[in-house]
């Protein structure tokens, strides 16, 4: 299996642009 990626930075990114955007929820498609 890959390595394992830590993602806190790029979750808190996503978090505040989901904030200034007023977004409460994001989508992933299972095709992804």
């Amino acid at each position: 299996p890959p390595p394992a990626t830590n993602t806190t930075a790029r979750l808190a990114a996503l978090r505040d642009s989901m904030r200034a955007h007023s977004a409460h929820a994001y989508i992933v498609p299972s095709t992804d």
